[in-house]
């Protein structure tokens, strides 16, 4: 099964568990919600089942493929926008973006410079698919009123972490957002030239605490 056929209800039965307790644990009705990532919309659905008609969630997703299922899945309800773009550090930025698409359910995305040689990464088979798409930064749409000042986000950027919390300093600092899940894998950090120490640092920065799941590459981040 590749992840372009990944049934949703299966996903919400399977997929990170962890994340979504802490999903469901954290939003309450009337907040905001950001799924940075937000693919084929498992975790948009687990926001959408807890605020019901209230609150808002804004759901990131670069990859016209999981969009068009993102859409599919999610996307006829009033309090959902869908923004077909990638949170990165600078506003109306062209970027090329490479995914891998794995026979294991999941895309990997790169920036051009640091993409791995074709025929496998982490042990599994990919397509390798080229994608240009607009870079926006979160501090910058919410300063335009694009978009509402968010209580909790859940994050999935596939090495791409240090880049969207740049473009959104002042989203991090701003207590209005009490609560984040940023799923992270530092091999994929480091393909894009950058280190855990400096996620960490943007975290002590902006005044935030972590745990770690033992086992997952998740941070749970909750305010000082």
């Amino acid at each position: 099964m590749t992840w372009e056929n990944y049934e949703l209800d299966e996903g919400l039965r399977k997929h990170d568990p962890h994340v979504q307790d802490f999903i469901r644990r954290q939003l309450k009705e009337g907040e905001t919600f950001y799924d940075i990532g937000a693919h084929v919309g498992i975790m948009t659905r687990v926001a959408l089942d807890v605020l019901k008609t209230t609150g808002h969630v804004y759901a990131f997703e670069p990859n016209p493929k999981a969009t068009a299922r993102l859409i599919d899945n999610c996307g006829r309800v009033e309090n959902l926008t869908i923004l077909p773009v990638a949170c990165s550090t600078f506003h109306n930025q062209f970027l090329n973006l490479v995914y891998l698409g794995s026979h294991s359910g999941g895309a990997m995305t790169f920036d051009e410079k640091h993409t791995p040689n074709e025929g496998s990464y982490a042990g599994h088979p990919f397509e390798r698919t080229v994608v240009r798409t607009m870079g926006v930064s979160l501090d910058e749409m919410i300063d335009m009123n694009v978009i509402k000042a968010p209580n909790v986000i859940k994050a999935d950027t596939q090495g791409h972490e240090v880049a969207w919390m740049l473009g959104a300093k002042r989203i991090l600092s701003n207590h209005t957002l009490h609560s984040m899940v940023i799923e992270w894998d530092d091999g994929l950090l480091h393909y894009h030239g950058q280190e855990e120490g400096h996620l960490f640092d943007l975290l002590k920065e902006t005044g935030w605490k972590w745990s770690f799941l033992e086992g997952w590459g998740d941070l749970f981040c909750v305010r000082e």
